[in-house]
């Protein structure tokens, strides 16, 4: 537009007087920032002696030239970066190189540092280059490079620790990007099904770190071996109960959510109470005070202090469990009576 302006030997304000438009409208079409109506289209074009197709196209033309111009910046600009962090992370792995031979006379913490370079470029530098399936590449690459750079502290340090952090990393990982590469990757079937899915995969994986776990403490003489299985695991089933019902209840169930929110907090407020009895068939004393042990009158004692606070608390949890279900109620009546 400003090239046909200046070519008719018109100024901005000229032209706005023309189309009866302000000069600033006239400087906001030419930077591209607004577009002229259909209307002042047709008297542009006749102004500049160009048909509105002509028009048109020329500035569809200037914008994709703008486009490609600002994309090939951008390509500069990404390549320099990169070049830059490749030129300082040589810099870095040259220098480290040099001064561990001359120290150790041997490469030994070297390796650390390289492991690190290498997480730091995986972090940095290759995002930019997948194209297809970053979702899952880039995190798996991310946690692939932290596992080598723990291996090579742990080869470093001769520590037996390697195995706990690999595990824990991947629970982590799992916890985090499992319902998102199920949502994006997986078929439709396990999509319907994301959240019990996930949990599975992440209850396989929290139970063979308490398994590595205990090898590891009977391994340095802190414990017996075996508590995985005799205690680790029955808590953990324990509570998968409540968890799965939770998933259960806000996915599937087909009623209100005044209803859901009761129904779960009956249900943990249940579970709650039940854990104490588990862990007494477990060997485990619970010396906490007891919400049936509780007297409002007495505060006398750490133990009676305790109940009473337990019994408040279990009396606002139970009124909350019955207002949501009332309100439940409450919708489910109108709803009744609108039909």
């Amino acid at each position: 537009m400003q090239e046909c302006r200046t070519k008719k030997g018109l100024t901005q304000k000229e032209l706005a007087n023309k189309l009866f438009v302000s000069e600033s409208a006239v400087s906001n079409w030419e930077k591209d920032k607004r577009r002229p109506d259909l209307e002042l289209v047709t008297k542009l074009s006749e102004i500049f002696g160009i048909t509105e197709s002509e028009l048109i196209k020329a500035s569809v033309d200037l914008s994709r030239t703008k486009e490609k111009k600002q994309a090939r910046n951008f390509r500069i600009i990404s390549n320099t970066y990169n070049l830059i962090l490749l030129i300082g992370f040589g810099i870095a792995l040259l220098t480290c190189f040099i001064v561990n031979l001359v120290v150790s006379h041997t490469l030994n913490w070297f390796f650390i540092v390289l492991s690190a370079i290498i997480l730091a470029a995986a972090i940095l530098i290759l995002p930019q280059y997948i194209k297809k399936y970053k979702l899952a590449v880039i995190p798996l690459s991310w946690l692939l490079s932290l596992y080598l750079l723990l291996g090579v502290c742990a080869i470093y340090t001769k520590g037996n620790w390697f195995l706990i952090l690999v595990f824990a990393l991947l629970f982590a990982y799992s916890v985090i990007f499992t319902p998102l590469l199920i949502r994006v990757y997986a078929p439709k079937f396990m999509k319907k099904h994301n959240a019990i899915i996930s949990i599975m995969i992440d209850v396989i994986i929290l139970f063979l770190i308490m398994i590595i776990i205990d090898l590891f403490t009977r391994q340095n003489d802190i414990t017996e071996f075996g508590w995985s299985l005799t205690l680790g695991f029955p808590i953990m089933l324990f509570w998968l109960v409540p968890i799965f019902a939770t998933v259960l209840i806000l996915q599937y169930a087909k009623i209100h959510w005044s209803f859901k929110t009761s129904s779960l907090i009956v249900i943990w407020f249940v579970m709650y109470h039940i854990f104490f009895f588990v862990l007494s068939g477990l060997g485990i004393k619970n010396t906490d005070g007891k919400f049936w042990q509780a007297n409002l009158l007495k505060w006398s004692s750490e133990t009676l202090i305790e109940a009473n606070i337990m019994l408040i608390i279990n009396l606002i949890t139970l009124l909350a469990a019955i207002s949501f279900a009332a309100l439940g109620c409450v919708f489910w009546y109108k709803n009744k009576c609108k039909k």
